[in-house]
């Protein structure tokens, strides 16, 4: 007889898509770790849906409607330990619940969509919907310095409209997150800033660079560790190169 498979329950609550993209990686990295069977609650259902037609995570990630066994919340926190390395932990209801999935050894998904000849387009996202007083958007000077930096004149916008900016001469490429990602794996690189589409690209294992809109530099110093690890393919800048 098979010793039965540990099972798991998380909700995702409203969060946005790159808190979505970057959870359920690590809740991917949570079961393989801890050897269990992840059932998901996507507050935004069709992102969850979307991610496991994009992603292979190995039948260690089942989507599940809420229920009564599933009254918690799974968020994020990150922390530096004395080794100056990050480390995500899950928490429900403020409390521990897991050891530390520690980035070191951090498994990106595999991707299910067919691979795609690469073309001589860029992808670019430089303006996120989540931000707040440590992650204010950029302005429209410093947006303009990332394309004169980054752009080489054939890149597409993209995202959701809700993330456009009038830009001129804009090309833009707006679909859901399958035909998005159908559409990053086209791509030469990515470039941008800390976004959905950053962490999409990323998990993607798209070469880019990524500019962290932190103003501290304890803020932009944990982009750094994340990314590092995590999406080892897209290189981080601070805000500072946008001065000039």
């Amino acid at each position: 007889m098979t010793q039965e498979e540990k099972v798991e329950l998380f909700n995702l609550g409203p969060i946005h898509l790159g808190d979505n993209i970057a959870c359920t990686n690590i809740i991917y990295n949570l079961a393989l770790q801890h050897e269990f069977k992840a059932k998901i609650h996507y507050n935004q259902h069709i992102v969850g849906r979307q991610l496991m037609e994009i992603f292979d995570y190995q039948d260690k990630i089942e989507i599940v409607k809420r229920t009564p066994g599933l009254p918690y919340h799974f968020t994020i926190g990150q922390y530096l330990n004395t080794k100056n390395k990050a480390v995500w932990t899950g928490r429900r209801f403020g409390g521990s619940t897991f050891k530390p999935v520690y980035l070191e050894g951090f498994k990106l998904p595999n991707c299910k969509l067919p691979q795609k000849e690469k073309k001589e387009y860029k992808c670019y996202q430089v303006n996120s919907r989540s931000h707040w007083w440590a992650k204010p958007r950029l302005n429209m000077h410093e947006i303009k310095k990332i394309l004169n930096i980054f752009d080489e004149g054939n890149s597409y916008f993209i995202g959701n409209v809700g993330t456009m900016i009038s830009i001129p001469d804009m090309k833009v490429h707006f679909a859901n997150l399958i035909d998005q990602s159908k559409f990053i794996l086209g791509c030469k690189s990515f470039f941008g800033v800390d976004s959905g589409m950053s962490h999409l690209a990323g998990s993607l294992k798209i070469s880019g660079d990524v500019v962290a809109q932190g103003l501290h530099p304890n803020f932009t110093d944990c982009i750094y560790q994340a990314y590092g690890i995590m999406y080892p393919t897209l290189r981080v800048h601070s805000r500072k190169i946008l001065k000039n």
